[in-house]
């Protein structure tokens, strides 16, 4: 039984995910971000907890990206649709939310192929990708008209879809947040991550997950172009 809880876990991280897409379908959209902060938790903890309880399993790898292909390909899809729908009930265009989980699903099966992203991914993280969708949940309404108008255009609504497709299909190097040696040398990007991220929500709250999203792939990308960081 107890080599079952990394396992467990998982299953909680494609429960919440459910869940988080029933509270969109209705309109509850702090719910819906609870759940899908819930369904982050029991990702993060399920592989903590099989590290600490010594129960790697295939069937743990494979269990968990499938339910990352829900709470983090499917959801953020949902969110994308939903809003869009919103804008321009009816319209076509929003079907292509739905390249999201297409793309979450071809990098997390290559994820699940590739034994060297242990300390630095390949892509954009699924993760990642939904916080900065799911944050979209907590924006208040009715938003300033600047940012509605921006919201609501097309260039925007298909940028996104096509900008994050991209960055979950690509080889970009992205850092990872282990750090696994306490000192400044050779963490310097992810420490500086760490405190802006920190000043960012302090000022912005609620609205600071899409923000640090953004931070985290600039700072990839200038680590990216500077291997010394």
């Amino acid at each position: 039984m107890i080599k079952s809880i990394p396992n467990i876990i998982t299953g909680l991280n494609l429960y919440f995910g459910c869940l988080a897409s029933i509270m969109v379908f209705n309109g509850t959209y702090e719910r819906a971000f609870l759940f899908m902060a819930l369904a982050l938790l029991a990702d993060f903890l399920d592989g903590a907890s099989a590290r600490l309880l010594n129960a790697p399993s295939e069937l743990g790898k494979q269990l968990d990206s499938l339910a990352d292909v829900v709470s983090f390909g499917w959801l953020p899809g949902l969110i994308i649709f939903h809003f869009w729908q919103l804008q321009h009930p009816g319209t076509a265009l929003s079907w292509l939310a739905f390249l999201l989980p297409v793309a979450t699903a071809f990098r997390l099966a290559k994820f699940n192929l590739d034994p060297e992203q242990s300390y630095e991914f390949k892509g954009l993280a699924s993760p990642a990708s939904a916080l900065f969708f799911g944050s979209w949940l907590l924006f208040p309404d009715p938003l300033p008209n600047w940012i509605e108008l921006f919201f609501s255009s097309e260039s925007f609504f298909v940028g996104v879809v096509f900008l994050f497709s991209f960055l979950l299909l690509s080889k970009l190097p992205m850092f990872s947040l282990k750090i696994q040696q306490l000192r400044w040398s050779g963490n310097e990007i992810k420490i500086i991550f760490v405190l802006l991220a920190v000043v960012l929500a302090l000022v912005l709250r609620l609205l600071a997950p899409a923000p640090i999203i953004m931070l985290y792939i600039f700072l990839s990308l200038i680590q990216s172009l500077s291997p010394r960081l």
